[in-house]
């Protein structure tokens, strides 16, 4: 499995897609514990050590 979030497909702000994370996703609660979304969300960056420079992009506000 692809460890470099690099690679990942990225929107145009450069923010790994919802889609390019899923595989990684189902990685870190293939465990089967219960958690949150936050607790998952740390365990990809994590993971993939993505840099808290792209962490704090946010996505434009659409209409």
């Amino acid at each position: 499995m692809n460890k470099d979030w690099r690679k990942l497909k990225q929107s145009a702000n450069g923010i790994p897609t919802n889609e390019a994370l899923i595989p990684y996703i189902l990685e870190v609660i293939k465990d089967g514990e219960e958690t949150t979304n936050r607790v998952i969300i740390n365990r990809v960056m994590d993971f993939l050590d993505i840099p808290d420079s792209v962490v704090n992009i946010k996505y434009p506000k659409y209409r």
